[in-house]
């Protein structure tokens, strides 16, 4: 049996299995007694907004909030029993997880430490855009996979040769389909105004009505604000339909960033894989179709479930558990097996941690590694000596001093290095 890929994404949380959603919630919570969580709390969150969060995932910290409760202190509280209530949809078994792009070492463990909290075994921690990479082009030298969560719009930048190789993962815009949303009920409810003299933000009610059918549009439809919305209230029926220009509008301050964004990270031919939740928001993928040079991919909804399947194997091919997975080996690229043995080895130029590339000859002047490396005197290429914790290559035990090359993966206790070469 497969293993279960959670997608962290607080618009939707979704496990999947063999190209099927097993279950689904976004990330919304409500600080009730006993608390609510996900699309419960989501459907009352606009008639209690004192009690309703939807930043957990977002900021997934231990510090004291806004409206704690005995029950729940801080935001790791509310994603510990979000996770818990995810792993009714895959009961057995351990579990992949799909990360934010922002997450940092502080937040992986802290996810770590939850998931053991929950009884849930952790296969890998996995950045998506690393996987959706294997669906470019492969003549594409850089790939760009931008995703849009609630409260941003996030940028993954991975280099594509025998490794498809995470160098960078960055917020690029701190707005994301929330704000979009404020914007599109602000502009509903200024339409309703003008024409029917009625304003659904002054009743609780009416307000959760509309925000209800803006966020169905999430899934349901290509754009948002291109169905009708039809509010109820004492009777009467209300309709509107927003204008194009309102639907740009909620999205344009995000295109400058974006197109800041990408033009800072491509290199050569660069590509853009763009989510079925970026694609969405009004203008985003109409923004980058008109920059030169830059090839967009639209993505289904599906995309990243269908890929991780294909990567099934590899992941089960290993005994470890709790795995960072940065970087894989290039399902599309079979250079290496045709290349005569005398082919030159690839050298690394800098080592890739927690998502940071550091050029190796600064990287090897810190004194907290529990390895060391040097050049071999003859050819200067890159070697590894293990120090007194075990160290792996590529999975792998090594116990003697071996040489490296660019696409290796060194695990050291909870550390994990990859070398890579850029330029």
């Amino acid at each position: 049996m497969g293993i279960p890929l959670l997608e962290i994404n607080d618009i939707q949380l979704r496990i999947g299995l063999d190209g099927t959603v097993l279950g689904s919630e976004p990330g919304w919570a409500l600080c009730t007694d006993p608390p609510l969580l996900g699309e419960a709390a989501r459907g009352k969150a606009r008639r209690q907004p004192r009690l309703a969060n939807s930043q957990f995932w977002h900021h997934l910290t231990t510090d004291p909030m806004p409206g704690a409760t005995e029950a729940v202190r801080h935001h790791a509280d509310l994603a510990f029993l979000q996770l818990q209530q995810l792993r009714q949809f895959a009961t057995e078994g351990p579990l992949a997880i799909a990360i934010p792009a922002h997450y940092e070492r502080e937040d992986m463990q802290l996810l770590l430490g939850l998931a053991e909290a929950a009884n849930i075994q952790i296969k890998a921690l996995i950045d998506p855009g690393v996987l959706l990479a294997q669906l470019a082009m492969p003549e594409s030298e850089t790939v760009l996979y931008l995703d849009a969560s609630l409260y941003a719009l996030s940028m993954t930048t991975i280099t594509q040769g025998a490794h498809l190789q995470r160098l960078k993962a960055q917020l690029i815009h701190s707005a994301g389909y929330q704000h979009t949303l404020d914007r599109l009920a602000s502009a509903s409810a200024s339409r309703l105004i003008q024409s029917h003299r009625f304003d659904p933000m002054h009743q609780a009610e009416t307000e959760q009505q509309l925000f209800d059918q803006l966020y169905e549009q999430i899934n349901a439809s290509e754009a948002l604000g291109e169905p009708l919305v039809s509010l109820y209230h004492d009777a009467a029926q209300y309709d509107v339909r927003l204008s194009d220009e309102d639907l740009r509008a909620a999205s344009a301050e995000m295109v400058p960033s974006l197109v800041k964004g990408i033009n800072a990270a491509a290199s050569g031919s660069t590509e853009v894989l763009i989510s079925h939740r970026a694609a969405r928001l009004s203008g985003l993928a109409h923004g980058i179709s008109l920059m030169p040079g830059i090839t967009l991919t639209p993505l289904s909804s599906m995309a990243l479930f269908e890929v991780f399947d294909a990567f099934q194997a590899d992941l089960q091919s290993s005994q470890d558990m709790r795995q960072l997975i940065l970087s894989r080996r290039n399902p599309k690229d079979h250079q290496q097996d045709s290349k005569p043995s005398s082919t030159p080895r690839l050298q690394p130029t800098h080592v890739l941690q927690n998502g940071l590339a550091i050029a190796l000859e600064r990287f090897i002047e810190r004194d907290d590694l529990e390895f060391t490396l040097s050049k071999t005197t003859k050819t200067e290429d890159w070697q590894i000596t293990p120090g007194q914790l075990a160290l792996s290559i590529n999975q792998k035990t090594v116990t003697s001093i071996q040489p490296l090359i660019a696409g290796d993966i060194v695990q050291v206790g909870r550390e994990t290095f990859q070398f890579i070469k850029v330029g």
